[in-house]
């Protein structure tokens, strides 16, 4: 018995449909690919930058108590007086400490000391910021973390050097800070929804940190002894004053990515953001998943269309074949072949009947032509009906996709309704995009107190590359932009940060980028290839283009940006 062999219909579906599902896969691939080489990097030099700028917010945070301390010992009564006249002057100022001070300590070189609640100090001679400052001739020190009398909490000392009137180191003058005050500030520092930041004392002690209960018992060099497992090695590098990313896992076995940098000015403090590894990679996991979904659903469509398709081309074969074989085996030459195409296999059908037609009539041949003609059409039109709506179902599910990316990116648009902005300052927006997802965006962010930082960005080309890149400009300004950096400045960080990750790629963006303090009314702008700026007039109605020397973003490596400035008044319009 003879095997029976594969049909035309089947070989040709099954051809079809392998050849598309391994071209989906590949196109699927590569954008995994692009996913994993784009966002993840993204994410991380956000994380990166933000660790760095809040390093330098606590930085200052730091010196903002130095530079106090610097005030008490400018005092003379400190430079010059007795110790029972500093005792006395540290008293009357207990009722003017800042804030997060909580009290007043004056030593001299010998190790004698007073304070300004009367509490007592144990082996002050011995603390590493005594030492620091009177043995080690530093201008300030900040001590490690630890536990005074009558404190409730961990208190960090901050001093600060005392001279006299020659200019000889006479002691030093210093105020404590508990170490939740310090835990409050770095409380805001979540890059992410279930990250946390800690800060580690110069003997890797953590000094702040959101679980109170890890405070003073977690040495970060000695963590593996509670079960930690790579935290010592980063703790370690933290102790020596380096900047970088490593990765450990809590005794539970969770994994966690820890992103650090030195707290300047500080003599060995830093400061380390901790992000879940499964959140670092959530973006990329849900878009790995959009992907996947959409590519099973294009394979089912093409096999499916690829079987219609088949069967509609191989049909008339099949019937010419069968045609054949029934005049052969009966001999009835009054049977017609009818295929209504112009290939070679209308060709075949067209010879086989012009041989039938010697022998019949040409009316008969026209007769049955006729008769065969309605049903063949409307056989063809329900393959088409069939095709069809197979094609809408694929089309409503591409829009419904692309109806979710134009949700998203529409959602990050700042809105004037919900935007939290102060009165002074009002604001109206318009955003049309040539297609479904584009490559235009526009921010508003608060920088300062009193400062706002503005931007407006054009990327190349349109769809879901040039709304990545946007995603992209809206990170990297709202990093890069504080109210203590020119605008020219600022542009020039986000050239670099943009140009590393799509410098290789034919895909650039124009930007216009602008600040306003709403306490001096001064405006600072800076043009990236932009359309320039107009300021109204309030009170005269006269227009000026606020323009500057600058080049696009992305297109090269070392960009160079303009700041230029302007006074506003109540009325103008920008």
């Amino acid at each position: 018995m003879m095997k029976k062999s594969m049909g035309i219909a089947a070989r040709t579906a099954l051809l079809f449909s392998v050849t598309m599902i391994v071209l989906l896969l590949l196109l699927g691939g590569a954008h995994v690919y692009s996913l994993l080489n784009i966002v993840v990097p993204v994410t991380q030099d956000s994380v990166v930058s933000t660790v760095n700028a809040r390093g330098d917010e606590l930085g200052r945070w730091f010196a903002g108590h130095v530079q106090e301390l610097h005030r008490y010992a400018s005092q003379e009564v400190v430079r010059e007086g007795s110790l029972e006249e500093i005792q006395q002057y540290l008293e009357s100022q207990a009722a003017f400490l800042h804030p997060e001070a909580k009290k007043l300590i004056y030593a001299d070189w010998q190790g004698d000391y007073v304070t300004s609640d009367g509490s007592e100090i144990e082996n002050i001679t011995s603390t590493d910021y005594y030492s620091g400052i009177v043995r080690g001739a530093r201008p300030f020190a900040i001590g490690a973390a630890a536990m005074l009398e009558g404190q409730t909490a961990p208190v960090v000392t901050i001093a600060h050097e005392v001279r006299d009137a020659d200019g000889r180191i006479r002691g030093l003058i210093a105020q404590t800070v508990e170490s939740g005050t310090i835990s409050e500030v770095v409380s805001e520092i979540r890059p992410t929804e279930n990250s946390f930041a800690m800060v580690a004392d110069p003997e890797s002690y953590v000094a702040a940190h959101p679980n109170f209960a890890k405070v003073l018992n977690l040495n970060l060099r000695r963590s593996d002894e509670k079960g930690y497992v790579g935290l010592a090695e980063i703790g370690t590098r933290m102790m020596r004053g380096f900047n970088g990313m490593g990765q450990y896992s809590d005794p539970d076995g969770n994994k966690f990515y820890a992103v650090y940098s030195e707290i300047p000015d500080t003599s060995g403090w830093s400061l380390a953001v901790v992000v879940p590894a499964f959140e670092l990679m959530r973006q990329v996991y849900f878009l790995i998943g959009i992907i996947g979904i959409s590519l099973v659903a294009m394979i089912i469509s093409v096999m499916v269309l690829m079987n219609v398709t088949s069967s509609a081309i191989v049909r008339p074969v099949s019937t010419l074949s069968g045609e054949m074989a029934e005049i052969t085996r009966a001999m009835d030459f009054t049977r017609r072949v009818h295929v209504y195409r112009k290939d070679e296999i209308g060709q075949l059908g067209d010879n086989f009947n012009k041989m039938a037609t010697e022998l019949e009539e040409s009316f008969t041949k026209i007769r049955e032509y006729s008769e065969n003609l309605e049903n063949m059409v409307a056989a063809r039109t329900k393959d088409l009906n069939t095709a069809n709506a197979e094609l809408k179902v694929k089309n409503e599910t591409m829009d419904k996709e692309l109806f979710i990316a134009q949700r998203v990116q529409r959602n990050i648009l700042p809105d004037s309704e919900n935007f939290d902005i102060v009165d002074a300052l009002e604001f109206a927006s318009s955003y049309t995009s040539m297609e479904a997802i584009g490559g235009d965006l526009f921010g508003i962010n608060k920088i300062g107190q009193t400062s706002y930082g503005f931007f407006i960005v054009d990327v190349s080309g349109h769809g879901v590359p040039a709304a990545l890149i946007t995603m992209l400009a809206k990170v990297s300004f709202t990093t890069h932009a504080h109210w203590d950096i020119p605008s020219g400045d600022t542009c020039t960080r986000v050239n670099e940060s943009i140009f590393r990750m799509i410098g290789d790629m034919d895909h650039y963006l124009t930007a216009y980028f602008c600040k306003l303090d709403l306490t001096t009314g001064v405006f600072e702008y800076t043009n990236c290839g932009h359309h320039p700026g107009i300021v109204i007039r309030g009170d005269s109605g006269e227009m000026e283009e606020l323009d500057t020397h600058g080049i696009l973003i992305g297109a090269f490596e070392d960009g160079m940006y303009e700041t230029k400035e302007i006074q506003l008044q109540e009325g103008d319009r920008i």
